[in-house]
């Protein structure tokens, strides 16, 4: 079980000063500025999916319906330089402690890909 997220880094300014989020019916995708010329993208995805399925034309496109909304700026593509598919697990662990040992932070849940590197 769990979520794939296919992890991209193009080569594109980013498409906006902020971290997006796009809920979208075919699943999340994320925009995140990585420098003035670097973009990081994330798309849910199957887990275990093979980066390969997933062409320059089929990415650009999934990205642009799923970070859709009305006033937001059009996303500037780029070469993807960087493709490849992470799995995320969905559970929670439970109970957080054992004795006087308590999971706390990053060992207690499981980060959003803002931060899952």
């Amino acid at each position: 079980l769990g979520v794939g997220w296919l992890a991209l880094l193009a080569e594109a300014p980013p498409s906006s000063d902020c971290v997006v989020f796009g809920i979208h019916p075919r699943g999340f995708a994320g925009h995140m500025a990585r420098s003035p010329q670097v973009t990081r993208y994330y798309l849910e995805c199957p887990p275990g999916d093979d980066p390969d399925n997933w062409s320059h034309d089929r990415v650009w496109s999934e990205l642009h319906e799923r970070l859709a909304a009305d006033g937001a700026r059009p996303l500037i593509e780029g070469e993807l330089i960087e493709k490849r598919v992470l799995a995320m697990h969905n559970y929670v662990v439970e109970p957080m402690a054992y004795g006087r040992l308590y999971l706390v932070g990053d060992a207690a849940h499981l980060l959003a890909p803002i931060g899952a590197k």
